[in-house]
């Protein structure tokens, strides 16, 4: 099954907003998450750009390592 785009970042804030994940002081991760855009497209579907979000990307795609249960990661 395709991953969507719009699973992983929800994914990240979810775990954000339960306590779940804690973000470091990184101001290149910031920058990135900061950067992201997130828009509505005439047929509905969410569009999520930016133009420096390839740490974002990375650490969404982190986050959505750990929904598998046979993983025991630990980010840091």
């Amino acid at each position: 099954r395709r991953i969507l785009k719009e699973d992983l970042y929800s994914n990240a804030i979810t775990m954000m907003e339960q306590g779940n994940l804690e973000l470091i002081a990184d101001l290149s991760l910031q920058k990135s998450l900061k950067s992201l855009t997130f828009e509505y497209t005439a047929d509905g579907k969410v569009r999520i750009y930016g133009k420096y979000d390839h740490l974002a990307e990375a650490f969404v795609r982190a986050c959505w390592s750990t929904r598998s249960k046979g993983l025991k990661l630990f980010l840091y």
